[in-house]
């Protein structure tokens, strides 16, 4: 399994991906997730720049595996302003290499969404897929909060509804456990699909309201609770012996403050629990 950082963990900071770069490279991070946010505003600053981050990474064996953002499919069809913002981050992902864009499915609880909706935003996902398969590309549904993948039996659900071999899973393994589901029990169901993990951990369960988008996004809001990898309710010991194989990315989203420090301890730890495992045969 490879490990990343997220440039969302610098969202308050004024560094940028080339400076990001170095802290992963001296960290022996094996890649960078790019917020969606980041990716297109490095693309602004020209294809020189955006060529000698390219070429320290490569030099430096980090990749890029990801851009993360949120593609609108409420509503009754695609907006055109959600597939001009896919063609952007196609445009990002061509540049950087990026195999997959991480959207959401939806913004509403699939225990509320009614089935014609359903339809609807499962055909939607699937044009989005079809689109991002013209530049080679593939769409990643997040397991999230009041989604349609808010739990493990709706989130298998919807990947047997679209049914497209563009689209996969970016397993989060605390919203998955938010959701009531054992993180390994969701693995495994959820593997023929997951092509992405997003490891992050948090003090108590009764203090998840701080990954609400409204406070997480905040440079005021509140991170009590927002705790590294070991120090957490989720048992991250057992759910790395468990995907210590997966032959692509685990990102370490990390929300709180002082994320160079933290990152660095968590990447550490993280590496350290991986070579504890014995080398069984895949």
């Amino acid at each position: 399994m490879k490990l990343s950082v997220c440039t969302i963990s610098f969202r308050h900071h004024l560094v940028g991906l080339s400076d990001i770069a170095r802290f992963a490279h001296s960290q022996e991070a094996n890649g960078i997730e790019l917020w969606g946010v980041h990716a297109l505003n490095e693309m602004e600053q020209g294809k020189e720049h955006v060529s000698e981050i390219i070429a320290y990474m490569r030099l430096h064996h980090l990749a890029i595996p990801l851009i993360s953002d949120y593609l609108d499919i409420n509503g009754p069809m695609l907006k055109a302003s959600t597939v001009t913002r896919c063609f952007r981050l196609l445009e990002a992902a061509h540049l950087f290499g990026v195999p997959y864009i991480r959207t959401f499915a939806g913004q509403l609880p699939s225990a509320s969404v009614e089935r014609g909706e359903r339809r609807r935003m499962v055909s939607q996902l699937r044009l989005l897929a079809d689109e991002c398969g013209r530049y080679g590309k593939g769409l990643l549904v997040e397991t999230h909060p009041n989604t349609l993948a808010d739990s493990l039996s709706s989130t298998i659900e919807l990947m047997e509804e679209v049914n497209h071999e563009g689209i996969g899973v970016n397993l989060d393994f605390l919203h998955i456990w938010e959701a009531g589901t054992d993180p390994v029990v969701a693995d495994r169901a959820l593997k023929q699909w997951t092509r992405h993990y997003h490891l992050k951990n948090i003090h108590s369960r009764s203090q998840l309201r701080i990954f609400d988008p409204h406070n997480v996004y905040a440079s005021s809001g509140n991170r009590e609770g927002m705790v590294a990898l070991r120090n957490g309710e989720i048992r991250y010991d057992y759910i790395l012996k468990e995907i210590q194989h997966a032959d692509h990315f685990a990102s370490l989203e990390w929300f709180g403050d002082s994320p160079y420090k933290v990152l660095s301890e968590d990447l550490a730890w993280t590496r350290n629990q991986l070579h504890a495992y014995p080398c069984l045969p895949t």
